[in-house]
């Protein structure tokens, strides 16, 4: 189904139900996969067949004083015999740049346009362009185009409309698939600060659950980072250094939740001896741009020496890791890591 006026292509016009179906249709396909060159694909290979276009080229990064930017992707139909390819640089015409990002819609460009290049257009053999400027969220402009090279073809306002209305679904995907991609290194890095610490740790969404912990805590005998707040209660039976018996919202990583910071030593069992032992535990709340907690980063530190017989009291002196200073470190830099990540996936 082509939407073009021109009588070869398509001799009617789209009634509004034919057009709210197709772009019912492409935003579903767009938003299909977040994979960002199947984006892409999708995105040039929906607007060459149904425009009956020649090219479609989408190029990044796009600003008004660039006089390159590399081609991300771009196809080409199978009569035109010059082939754009992908990931080359292009030379961009500043005015032609300049135009397009001060117009609020797609621009037309028809052979011998002052603007244009026209050493580029001479060797590409396009003759009339439909031009727009994408702008996904926290990323550079991108330039969506379309050519026409085997005719000087005057675009339609039905053509223009529906070019900006996909470049407008166009923008939704790019979005949602570059924050999903920066969001999956940004958890990458959060796990390799994570297995970089020594001493167990781990961290928790914000309603208490476990998200992930290091290499440290999976050997971690006593499991000390259950997935959810009553299984670690139950499991390590956590008591103050006194005995007294815990509540769930006074575990480390409930109370990092509510912003506290917690430096504490905790009575637990260990299963392997059947014996008790005392433990460090410092907590500390995640927080996004914003300010929100979105989670807390829990770390497990060595005592000098730990009385552990059950019935016989304990003997209790500093732990070994006392650095409040690299607590802060740590939980800065998985703050800034989980930051976007949290946007994109929590």
């Amino acid at each position: 189904m082509t939407i073009s006026a021109h009588p070869h292509r398509r001799p009617q016009q789209w009634s509004p139900e034919e057009r709210s179906r197709f772009l019912s249709s492409i935003l579903e396909s767009f938003a299909g996969t977040l994979d960002l060159d199947e984006v892409l694909r999708r995105i040039a290979n929906t607007t060459l067949e149904q425009f009956g276009a020649d090219r479609v080229v989408l190029v990044h990064p796009i600003f008004e004083e660039a006089t390159t930017a590399n081609i991300r992707f771009a196809i080409t139909a199978s009569h035109i015999p010059i082939v754009m390819e992908p990931n080359t640089p292009a030379v961009l015409s500043r005015p032609m740049m300049r135009r397009a990002l001060h117009s609020p819609t797609p621009i037309v460009v028809l052979e011998g346009d002052p603007d244009s290049n026209v050493e580029l257009a001479r060797r590409y053999q396009v003759r009339s362009a439909l031009l727009q400027i994408l702008r996904p969220h926290d990323d550079d402009p991108w330039a969506f185009v379309m050519h026409q090279c085997t005719e000087r073809r005057e675009w339609t306002e039905e053509e223009i409309s529906l070019f900006a209305e996909i470049g407008r679904y166009a923008t939704l995907a790019l979005s949602n698939t570059l924050l999903h991609e920066r969001a999956v290194r940004e958890i990458a890095k959060a796990a390799a600060i994570l297995d970089q610490i020594p001493e167990p740790a781990a961290i928790y969404d914000s309603e208490g659950h476990l998200e992930r912990m290091n290499a440290a805590a999976a050997h971690e005998p006593s499991q000390l980072f259950s997935p959810d707040p009553e299984q670690r209660l139950r499991l390590n039976q956590y008591r103050r250094v006194d005995g007294t018996p815990l509540a769930s919202q006074e575990l480390p990583s409930l109370r990092a939740i509510r912003g506290e910071s917690v430096d504490d030593e905790y009575l637990i069992h260990d299963p392997r001896t059947n014996d008790d032992r005392v433990i460090n535990l410092k907590a500390a709340p995640i927080r996004d741009r914003e300010g929100n907690v979105i989670g807390s980063v829990v770390l497990s530190t060595k005592t000098r020496r730990t009385l552990v017989s059950r019935g016989s009291g304990y003997s209790v002196k500093r732990p070994l890791f006392g650095s409040s200073r690299r607590m802060r470190s740590v939980v800065h830099e998985l703050s800034q890591a989980l930051c976007l990540a949290s946007t994109a996936m929590w």
